[in-house]
């Protein structure tokens, strides 16, 4: 029977003798403080370094707070007001942290990204406190510690912590919800666990809450085989944690209400499509067989998961062959400790569709459990009675064997988070050229450019890796489901975020294709793919290796990236080093992963095709925009590159480069008008074969005929038939007079070619 509260007792200390007084033993193997300390740790690593598993992280919950912080971002059906499947406060949460970032000094949007989960790190190092707080206290100490080291050694842990997803607030909730419910010190707090647990499904995930059944059973249990006094006290606590829960859903309906603008009730949603939809449900997305579950958590918890499934039979072993006499209540107490993981594994096993992220909520059940089957262990193996098999075994062997079982998995562990890094970190590392990261950099794309994304859709980490106003768009592959639209930006009605509620399209949720979410690829600055260079299967047409197309494509950056199908499982479990002992056929095989860039004149062509394009050096700016206007220069030299008009055949129209020498310096050429009226355009172009120069006077069918053409891609580059020619080259060998065509002529010392600044011609105006 729960115990009830012992009234207090007074007693009289001398007020000399504190001297005399040893300080009580600690009841912790290991203080709160260190033990949070340890937590925090771990957890910090998970937000530097975790890659983001799962896109339904980055599309259903970085692009909606991203949206609520920036007014723009991606938008899955299940922010449809049609479906109205995802709680909005549970993201207003999270893009509150967000938006504090954004209040203090050198603010970026990747900051946010990760200031978010370092707030997420710190809440679930106190929540794991707590619990580990009354494990150790209820329980015992060792297995305090023990579930110490099932926690912060895990790879699952690592995911979980700080992940941005329903089941990982859940599980925050379930360790403050079972806090609650195993303390009996100051009386039963059974109305704390149930709002605790009510938080968790209603703002996180509703199914998280039967990880409350077996306390609730404890707490019947209790109540029906206790006097009238107890039974009313259990009923009126029950009562209360229903209340609180009942504020719970009320808050997060009047939060939906505002934002979808008509009543939801979001928990019941999410359970009528995951149990009662007539359009497939879940199941569209993916099922797998009953074994998913076993495979995945023996790699993200390694021995633990085994000693987690051997709690129960350990349990029950002990009862038998050490019975304690501390009769039933501790034995039904443990029972329902041991209940909650064995609980959720079963049910979610028979689940045919299975995702690593469904199992969060029952983390801390399974270091717990796994934490109570290695201290019932130790304590057989403490035993020294020769008599018994057990202690026949010397000391120093048990202490090895058990040793050796904790470094297995602290190994282990340090090696799949490793591994994991460092083979699936790239996206999270790629947008750095784009200038989203450092406060005031100015990066390469510009407001309004398109990064898109083709096969790797999935792997976008989310808009706060792009700089303000660049967006993500998707051009085809061979996926044939539904991709995200995006948010309306529209400004109408009550509130700032009219594009939650406004009314969509092109958003079901039978998973079927919807042709508006592409664009073509055109329309795209820039572009994310993979390549496999291992991989000799002949490819889609409609997912080229792009980063091959050296026609159409620069490439900006490119990460290494691992080739998960040619490389074998224990390389793909573990990290693998990559040394030359290591046999060839465990060894990491590797792709890149890539951000490519269009090439700046080809942009420039489609998006502008009647324009002269003219770049300006920004620190010879005013001297050389002046040049242009009067049509004439002593130190700005035009130098014009012709796009393959082949390629182009309708567009009349020349991409110009102005390289300028400092205004101290003379043209050591020759001066000549610069940017006159067309047709009567001059201009230098040279042939694919960079051995001379011509000089001419019109833009005429003679330039289409001629397909010799080079040109400037406004990244230090010419390109030329297929021969690159590095800008530097240039300094030496640029300008040769039309009447003096034997000699070339040099840029004086210390020219500055650094082109920065843009401005186009449309034939009247200079834009």
């Amino acid at each position: 029977m729960p115990p009830k509260a012992a009234p207090a007792q007074r007693e009289f200390v001398h007020p000399e003798a504190g001297h005399a007084r040893k300080k009580p033993p600690s009841p912790f193997g290991i203080e709160p403080i260190t033990a949070f300390y340890c937590f925090l740790a771990a957890n910090t690593i998970s937000a530097l370094f975790a890659p983001i598993q799962d896109c339904d992280e980055t599309f259903n919950y970085y692009e909606p707070a991203h949206y609520l912080s920036h007014g723009y971002g991606l938008q899955t059906w299940e922010y449809s007001p049609t479906y109205a499947i995802r709680s909005w406060l549970y993201v207003s949460l999270h893009a509150i942290v967000g938006n504090i970032r954004r209040l203090l000094p050198q603010s970026t949007k990747v900051g946010e990204f990760f200031f978010i989960r370092y707030v997420l790190a710190f809440v679930c190092a106190l929540c794991q406190t707590l619990l580990f707080r009354v494990i150790s206290l209820t329980l015992n100490a060792r297995i305090g510690v023990f579930f110490i080291m099932a926690t912060v050694f895990s790879p699952g842990n690592f995911h979980a912590s700080t992940a941005f997803l329903p089941s990982s607030f859940a599980m925050y909730m379930a360790m403050l919800g079972a806090a609650s419910f195993m303390n009996w010190r100051g009386g039963l707090k059974t109305a704390q666990g149930i709002f605790w647990f009510a938080v968790g499904g209603v703002i996180g995930w509703p199914f998280a809450a039967a990880l409350s059944a077996p306390f609730l059973v404890e707490e019947a249990v209790f109540a029906v085989f206790s006097d009238k006094d107890r039974f009313i006290e259990a009923i009126i606590r029950v009562f209360r944690g229903i209340i609180a829960g009942l504020i719970v859903v009320f808050l997060d309906a009047c939060i939906n209400t505002f934002f979808y603008k008509q009543v939801e009730v979001v928990p019941w949603n999410i359970v009528k499509y995951n149990i009662f939809s007539e359009t497939g449900g879940p199941n569209l997305y993916g099922t797998e067989p009953w074994t998913f579950y076993f495979r995945n958590l023996s790699l993200n918890f390694n021995v633990w998961f085994i000693l987690a499934l051997l709690a129960l039979p350990l349990f029950i072993l002990q009862k038998i062959l050490s019975p304690s006499g501390q009769g039933f209540q501790t034995g039904l107490r443990a029972l329902v400790f041991i209940s909650p993981f064995y609980l959720w594994l079963g049910i979610f096993t028979l689940q045919p569709h299975k995702e690593e992220r469904f199992m969060y909520p029952a983390y801390p059940f399974l270091a717990l459990n796994a934490a109570m089957s290695l201290h019932i262990v130790l304590s057989a193996f403490g035993n020294s009675d020769p008599k018994t098999l057990v202690g026949k075994i010397p000391a120093k062997l048990k202490l090895s064997l058990v040793t050796l079982v904790l470094l297995l998995s602290f190994d282990i562990g340090v090696t799949r988070i490793y591994g994991i890094w460092s083979a699936y970190s790239a996206p999270l590392r790629l947008y750095s050229p784009l200038g989203a990261g450092v406060s005031g950099q100015q990066g390469l794309g510009v407001r309004g450019d398109n990064v898109c994304f083709g096969k790797e859709w999935y792997r976008f980490p989310s808009s706060y890796f792009l700089p303000r106003d660049m967006h993500a768009k998707f051009v085809r592959s061979e996926f044939r489901g539904l991709l995200p639209g995006e948010f309306s930006e529209a400004r109408t009605g009550f509130g700032f975020w009219s594009g939650t509620w406004m009314p969509t399209s092109g958003l079901n949720d039978r998973n079927e294709e919807d042709m508006g979410k592409y664009v073509d690829q055109r329309a795209c600055g820039f572009l994310v793919d993979t390549q496999y260079p291992l991989r000799n299967d002949p490819l889609p047409p409609s997912e080229p290796d792009y980063v091959a197309d050296a026609e159409s494509w620069d490439v900006v950056k490119c990460i290494p990236f691992l080739d998960a199908a040619n490389t074998h499982f224990l390389a793909r479990a573990i990290w693998v080093p990559d040394v030359p002992f290591i046999p060839e056929k465990f060894q990491r095989k590797w792709g890149q992963h890539c951000l490519l860039k269009r090439w700046s004149f080809q942009a420039s062509l489609e998006h502008h095709p009647t324009a002269l394009i003219v770049w300006i050096p920004m620190w010879n700016r005013e001297f050389c925009e002046e040049a242009i206007r009067t049509k004439t220069s002593t130190f700005c030299t035009l130098v014009v590159y012709l796009p393959r008009v082949m390629k182009f055949p309708k567009i009349a129209t020349v991409a110009a480069i102005l390289m300028t020498t400092t205004p101290a310096l003379s043209d050591p050429c020759v001066s000549r008008p610069v940017v006159p009226q067309p047709p009567g355009i001059w201009w230098d172009y040279h042939h694919g074969d960079a051995d001379h120069w011509s000089w001419n006077a019109e833009i005429g069918d003679a330039l289409i005929q001629d397909n010799g053409w080079a040109y400037f891609d406004g990244d230090g580059w010419t390109r030329s038939n297929a021969i690159l020619i590095q800008y530097r080259d240039l300094h030496m060998a640029v300008y040769a007079h039309p009447s003096a065509r034997s000699g070339w002529c040099e840029l004086p010392p210390g020219a500055n070619l650094d082109i920065i600044y843009v401005k186009s011609w449309d034939g009247e105006h200079w834009l």
